[in-house]
């Protein structure tokens, strides 16, 4: 089995916090890092995007970052395919939540050839 180790703080977090917070997942034995900040600007939106690629020099296990608030949407459907160990789904998108439905998020990998999906 493995174990997703979780942390949500509700708020913008600096690059060097996201570091920190991912890190001290992984120090405490985590398979999988997982933190969901937020990003109500583009600026916040655009370093969302830099974390993900910080943390995969900066982690030796798989990891899920995520953010909520108003700039969520285009880090939800593209952080999977720029680093994070998997996508988090709906089956049709309908339930107000801003992941991407399965359809799109395998369409999408499918595009970009990340993955020989069915």
């Amino acid at each position: 089995k493995e174990v997703l180790m979780s942390t949500h703080t509700l708020k913008y977090e600096t690059p060097e916090r996201v570091m920190e917070i991912m890190k001290a997942q992984e120090t405490r034995g985590a398979d999988i890092c997982k933190l969901v900040t937020n990003a109500d600007t583009d600026e916040e939106e655009f370093q969302a995007f830099e974390n993900l690629f910080a943390l995969s020099r900066g982690l030796k296990v798989p990891y899920l970052y995520l953010i909520n608030g108003k700039k969520n949407l285009r880090h939800r459907r593209l952080s999977s395919a720029l680093g994070n160990y998997l996508f988090l789904t709906t089956i049709d998108g309908k339930d107000g939540i801003t992941q991407p439905p399965l359809s799109v998020a395998k369409a999408m990998l499918r595009t970009i050839e990340i993955k020989d999906l069915p």
